[in-house]
């Protein structure tokens, strides 16, 4: 069936095959459609007209223009690089998951977390009202409740204060060193004064330091490890060829300053 003629432009036959192909190139919400017969007809129709009018174009000499030339090299360049990418890629994926735990093991610093603290806070302007909130806290009020109706941290307030997860380095240094000095889950500290203002700070939870367990981090490393082999290949094919630079204006290094690298795979803008 796939090979069966169903059309014809001039000497050119149209097969299911064609059909097929066009198919296959669409998305997924279209090809669920490949048996409709309406959806068929359409697609040939398309099909037939676009080779009419590509054998216009032709009989036309726009096919023979040096410029539309170099832009039809240049698609057929591209297409030719998408497809060896992902040929390559393909190949130089690491299977073997005693390399991917030999990589994980060797690289440990770089598959830890440091602590974390889970914490919320409130914020004002003075410290006479974070002292009357603190009080409001110890008789028992909500924490939650409080930071939604006096809380100036904007971002966090609308959440009850809740400023999620947090690691050194990542807040004023004040509120940083209250935060952590908190010894259990529920302490509350305060008020610490910052250039914000005052803070009344709640640790909810801690997550000690420690290694990302090799199952989470399992799938970037193979993809660090394709990409690297895959770099390695780039540069044995340029070896390999000797690419040269000749004139010492596009001589690049490491660390041209100001440069982009530009993607091979893709055409220049």
């Amino acid at each position: 069936m796939e090979g069966k003629v169903v059309a014809r432009v001039g000497d050119h036959l149209f097969t299911e095959k064609d059909i097929d192909a066009e198919f296959a190139r669409m998305p997924a919400s279209f090809r669920r459609m490949k048996a409709n017969p309406a959806m068929r007809a359409n697609i040939l129709n398309n099909l037939m007209t676009r080779y009419a009018l590509a054998e216009e174009a032709r009989r036309m000499g726009i096919a023979d223009d040096p410029a539309v030339r170099r832009r039809i090299e240049s698609t057929r360049t591209s297409i030719l690089l998408q497809e060896l990418n992902r040929r390559q890629r393909a190949r130089l994926t690491p299977r073997d998951e005693k390399a991917l735990r030999a990589y994980y093991e060797a690289n440990a610093a770089r598959f830890s977390h440091p602590e974390r603290l889970h914490l919320r806070h409130i914020l004002v302007k003075s410290k006479k009202e974070a002292e009357r909130i603190l009080r409001k806290l110890r008789k028992g009020a909500d924490f939650a409740d409080l930071a939604k109706k006096y809380s100036e941290g904007k971002g966090s307030r609308a959440r009850g204060g809740d400023l999620g997860e947090i690691t050194r380095g990542r807040m004023a240094p004040e509120v940083e060193q209250a935060a952590f000095a908190l010894e259990k889950d529920g302490a509350i500290a305060g008020p610490v004064k910052s250039r914000f203002g005052y803070h009344i700070i709640q640790r909810l939870g801690r997550t000690p330091a420690g290694r990302i367990p090799f199952a989470q981090v399992k799938e970037r490393i193979r993809r660090e490890l394709e990409q690297q082999a895959f770099r390695r290949w780039v540069e044995q094919v340029r070896q390999k060829l000797g690419v040269t630079v000749l004139d010492p204006r596009y001589q690049r290094g490491p660390h041209t300053p100001g440069a982009r690298p530009a993607s091979p795979w893709h055409r220049s803008p």
